[in-house]
């Protein structure tokens, strides 16, 4: 996958598994461990304060990954992931850390985890929560902010400076993922959105 999205896009082969009908195509789609995401989508679902805040989606999609170390041994595919109970409780404590809990009914109270700290990218989540203001998610929300969050990730590059800095893609080249996604995914029509060029 290139650092930066070009200016000037040409078509890759199998993009997304596939070629995008009409569309110009900015790389392989970033690896989304669907068992994960799907957990992630499931207790977001019930868990949305305000906003469905894209940094909790991602910060319990990594949690939901790192719980899967206890299944080493097992073949592939067949991996131990946490349950939605355990991911909700973790998103609880999450959530409390930042002082923004809020009392639940879907959840037992006493399922609240340790106090488990899960790094994710911020410049990445900032990124996306820019495309997400003009770009109502269609196809599932979770899994479009969690597919754009890393492929933000996936995309930086370390700064000329050398001073260990990230430079990420401003938006534009996301918003442009985005849409190359939805339609290899029958989401949408090639320039159907009224705010993009």
């Amino acid at each position: 996958m290139t650092a930066l999205p070009s200016s000037n896009p040409t078509f890759t082969p199998e993009p997304f598994g596939g070629t995008p009908r009409g569309s110009t195509a900015l790389g392989v789609a970033p690896e989304l461990d669907v068992a994960a995401a799907t957990t992630a989508a499931f207790v977001m679902s019930d868990h949305q304060v305000g906003w469905h805040d894209i940094e909790d989606a991602v910060t319990v999609y990594h949690w939901v990954l790192t719980g899967t170390g206890g299944s080493a041994g097992l073949p592939p595919g067949l991996q131990v992931y946490p349950t939605a109970g355990q991911a909700a409780a973790f998103l609880h404590g999450h959530r409390a850390r930042q002082g923004r809990d809020v009392e639940c009914g879907w959840c037992i109270s006493d399922l609240r985890p340790p106090r488990e700290v899960v790094q994710i990218d911020e410049c990445a989540v900032a990124t996306t929560r820019y495309v997400f203001a003009g770009h109502s998610p269609k196809g599932g929300e979770t899994l479009e902010m969690l597919l754009v969050y890393l492929w933000v990730v996936a995309t930086s590059r370390p700064s000329y400076a050398g001073d260990g800095t990230r430079v990420y893609d401003q938006g534009e080249g996301a918003v442009r993922f985005l849409h190359a996604w939805r339609v290899e995914q029958g989401l949408e029509d090639p320039d159907s959105c009224p705010i993009c060029p």
